[in-house]
């Protein structure tokens, strides 16, 4: 696997408000080790519910549109809408600049996404869950 990405790299990609990030950028030199292995936890868990939902929203278009329209999809139409949805949100992400970074980010998020789902517990939201650890 390739590096990882820095705290800095993954707090930039993540869509929350302006102000956090700058308050992250702000203290990342006096952030403790656990600190900051809690705020990339946090990030990744926010961009696994956006993959996570967008792959929801899509999915019931497709069968809605077998339902109320007699669309049909194959299986395999299914199983391309993860790299499709995967596809779009690194786009998204117009931050991250080399080919490398996109493939640690889709490797990183496919991992975050098996462990959310393994744990399947609700989180607080990013804000709160950062205000704590600063």
């Amino acid at each position: 696997m390739d590096q990882p990405l820095s705290l800095k790299q993954l707090v930039q990609i993540v869509p929350v408000e302006e102000k956090i990030k700058q308050q992250v950028f702000s203290e990342e030199d006096r952030l403790t080790a656990d600190q900051k292995y809690r705020i990339s936890k946090l990030c990744w868990a926010l961009l696994s519910t956006i993959f996570e939902e967008r792959m929801r929203q899509k999915s019931q278009a497709m069968l809605k549109e077998m339902a109320e329209e007699g669309k049909e999809y194959e299986q395999e139409d299914f199983r391309r809408l993860e790299d499709e949805v995967m596809a779009d949100l690194l786009i998204k992400l117009d931050e991250v600049k080399s080919q490398k970074e996109l493939s640690e980010i889709k490797s990183q998020l496919k991992a975050s996404i098996t462990e959310k789902q393994q744990k399947t517990q609700t989180t607080p939201t990013l804000q709160r869950q950062t205000q704590t650890i600063l």
